[in-house]
């Protein structure tokens, strides 16, 4: 398993993106500031590969009111 200190480093990691109020460019400029363990890397290193599609904002996936 993840130690509980990695854990809490991969949610810090996961904050800064999704609930830090930055564009995914800002938290990952922001992110090459921080000293992360190997776990959170994994994490940060998945959202700064550039791709077509890029990725998907945390609250996007929500269901929206049918009223």
């Amino acid at each position: 398993g993840m130690s509980s200190a990695a854990r809490a480093d991969v949610k810090r990691a996961y904050d800064l993106v999704f609930r830090s109020g930055l564009n995914v460019t800002q938290a990952v400029e922001r992110s090459r500031e921080i000293e992360w363990s190997p776990e959170a890397l994994v994490f940060i290193d998945f959202i700064r590969e550039r791709t077509k599609r890029g990725i998907c904002n945390a609250r996007s996936g929500l269901a929206a009111d049918p009223d």
